[in-house]
């Protein structure tokens, strides 16, 4: 362990040293974890943990190193290419990082990769090789092959999370998928959602419990080429419609209400396995708008033979608001983050409207008023992932869409 002996920051990147691996490493005292950085700021008297690589590593803090210009706030100001957090709580979390570059290998380099410092509350790990790694040194992804890296999970018995953020050095092309071996599940990743979780004493609930997986678009043999939802009477209709169905065992419809922590499972669909034509398919949620009030949320679990399988984007419902066509057209979709999307409505003209924008989760993220049938979205305030659009004014729905931001 180090320390700054100036009454001044210094830049890390300033400081003179040999011998010793590019990382340095500050403790977190409010988790108990040390996170790593290879760059950045490091205040004055500030504590950091370093590694050697060689015999007779070396460090110089020289007059050099100081910077006076720098920002104050010292912790985690680095931005990470990929950012993987696990969390228990509002006070113990831990984080690993992702970063790609064509220099890169994905066996351990100490020049690459940080090592990771366990602590005794909550460790979340990535790989290289068999070394357990903080900061993943990585190849660039393939846009033609499957990829996939073990996430290591490690804490006492209880309820966590994971949450994926900056996923926007994916390129495009390729889908991000976690996978959970305990639960035999395959989740699409979207950045800045909670993917739940909980460990107990069984051996399969922490370790290598987790992957992720960055593949070429369609993984499964199966295409869906459309699924909406659409109110009847006092049910909900569900229609969907896929192409090349190879290898599949099941279509398992899922539902959640309002009141609902997590989708539930409401009927199997046999599919058309085998099918390299379009097959329409469609399931009535009978009497559900007499029983649910709020959102009703519905998506897909896509079943392979082999148990893989890969959910579908999620439609939305709400019985409280009655139905008028409209058409409606957003340019560009898929939109890249940052970009301005105009949203422009056909068919019809009222003085103001309301657009809904949920998440895959079945969550209302945001909400925004406009009095014009030419509407700019800025999708700055948004993370990568796919959103159900609901365009509504005085309180009738007046049309559905769906917005990709890459």
């Amino acid at each position: 362990m180090l320390g700054n002996p100036f009454p001044s920051q210094i830049d890390w990147s300033l400081v003179n040293k040999t011998g010793l691996t590019p990382f340095y490493y500050s403790h977190n005292p409010a988790t108990g974890s040390a996170v790593a950085a290879n760059s950045g700021i490091i205040a004055s008297g500030q504590g950091i943990f370093v590694q050697a690589s060689a015999a007779n590593p070396t460090i110089t803090f020289s007059e050099s190193s100081k910077v006076s210009d720098a920002p104050t706030n010292y912790f985690k100001t680095i931005t990470p290419p990929l950012l993987i957090t696990m969390t228990r709580d509002a006070l113990n979390s831990d984080l690993a990082m992702m970063s790609f570059n064509t220099t890169y290998s994905r066996a351990f380099h100490n020049m690459e990769d940080a090592f990771k410092m366990s602590n005794s509350v909550i460790n979340l790990s990535l790989y290289a090789g068999t070394t357990p790694v903080q900061i993943n040194g990585l190849p660039l992804l393939s846009l033609s092959a499957t990829d996939t890296f073990d996430i290591g999970v490690d804490a006492s018995a209880g309820n966590y999370s994971l949450r994926f953020n900056n996923l926007s050095v994916i390129p495009t092309g390729l889908n991000s998928y976690l996978i959970d071996r305990m639960l035999n599940t395959t989740l699409p990743i979207v950045a800045g959602i909670e993917y739940p979780f909980s460990i107990s004493s069984s051996p399969t609930s922490f370790g290598k419990r987790f992957a992720i997986v960055f593949s070429p678009l369609n993984p499964l043999p199966i295409k869906l080429l459309s699924f909406k939802a659409a109110k009847s009477n006092d049910n909900v209709v569900l229609n969907w419609r896929t192409a090349t169905e190879l290898n599949m065992q099941s279509h398992i419809l899922e539902r959640k209400l309002s009141t609902d922590l997590t989708y539930k499972e409401i009927a199997v669909i046999k599919p058309n396995t085998g099918a390299v034509v379009t097959t329409n398919y469609t399931y009535t949620d009978a009497d559900i708008l007499n029983n649910a009030s709020g959102l009703i949320c519905y998506r897909i679990k896509l079943v392979e033979i082999n148990k893989s399988s890969l959910y579908s984007h999620v439609v939305c419902i709400d019985p409280a608001i009655t139905t008028t066509a409209a058409t409606i057209l957003l340019l560009p979709n898929p939109a890249k983050e940052g970009d301005v999307v105009k949203l422009k409505i056909g068919g019809l003209q009222h003085d103001s409207y309301e657009i809904h924008f949920v998440d895959q989760l079945g969550r209302v993220i945001r909400k925004q008023l406009s009095t014009s049938n030419d509407i700019d979205i800025d999708t700055k305030q948004f993370d990568s992932g796919i959103y159900n659009i609901l365009l509504l004014s005085d309180g009738v729905l007046l049309g559905t869409s769906k917005l990709s931001i890459h």
